[in-house]
């Protein structure tokens, strides 16, 4: 499935725009493949999750508590930096 489709598909069933007022950053937050085969699902978008997912070679990844907050962009160093390193 193409990145768009799903991210489109899931903006609209989880119904996004009612949260547009909300301090955390719903949606996409960082883009990968634009092709999908394999996804994972977790509440917190953790080093553990961004590694276990490499192992099972997932193309996208679903979380409840994403990386990014309120007035975005900032700095990302620490623990969101090797995140997103091994993102």
């Amino acid at each position: 499935m193409l990145l768009n489709t799903l991210v489109t598909f899931l903006d609209e069933q989880l119904e996004l725009k009612k949260f547009s007022s909300d301090y955390s950053n719903n949606g996409l937050q960082v883009v990968g493949k634009q092709e999908v085969s394999k996804a994972v699902f977790a509440v917190d978008a953790s080093l553990e999750l961004f590694e276990e997912a490499a192992a099972r070679e997932a193309d996208f990844i679903f979380v409840h508590h994403g990386l990014s907050w309120g007035s975005e962009p900032r700095r990302l160093t620490g623990m969101t930096a090797r995140r997103l390193n091994r993102l």
